[in-house]
């Protein structure tokens, strides 16, 4: 699957992005995690494939519009101003969750869907399985490998880098 400019930036060109797999889209806060997979998901609605997103930190109308920003390739603030008019049309195949936090409902929900894409905005914010940092990020990245093998649907994961990490040699 070819995608976007940003993302033949980021991606093999001869390989694209393989179904059934999953993505994670990593960097530090403020570094355009968020609007990258929103160029994603507006690439991959515009070629009419089923896309759920789910986001633990913008709200569903929101997200709408960053994706819509994206697109129809106009910018944010005539969306917002309702300057420039979405068609519900356009989105049909766009599925939005802001109210879902926890791994084991995301995980239910793509297997009823069965969509082609899942976007999971952001991975520390989803609840899953146990008690110590280490075991809850373990959890997480079997449980969405599983999901994305069983499913077959592509997951795109967005996780946020440890500020702290910055500037320090390995």
């Amino acid at each position: 699957i070819d995608g976007p400019p940003a993302l033949k930036k980021v991606t093999d060109l001869h390989q694209g992005i393989i179904e059934g797999k999953v993505y994670t889209i990593g960097a530090y806060s403020g570094h355009g995690k968020s609007t990258l997979s929103y160029e994603y998901a507006s690439y991959f609605v515009s070629q009419k494939k089923k896309v759920l997103y789910f986001s633990v930190e913008v709200d569903s109308g929101l997200l709408l519009s960053y994706i819509a920003r994206n697109y129809y390739k106009t910018p944010h603030r005539q969306i917002m101003n309702r300057e420039f008019k979405i068609n519900p049309n356009d989105f049909e195949t766009l599925y939005l969750y802001d109210t879902v936090r926890d791994l084991e409902t995301m995980s239910k929900i793509v297997m009823e869907e069965k969509p082609d894409f899942v976007f999971i905005d952001y991975a520390q914010g989803v609840r899953c399985e146990g008690s110590s940092i280490f075991e809850r990020t373990t959890s997480y990245a079997l449980a969405i490998q599983a999901l994305a093998i069983e499913s077959n649907a592509t997951i795109f994961s967005l996780s946020q880098l440890n500020n702290d990490s910055r500037n320090k040699d390995a």
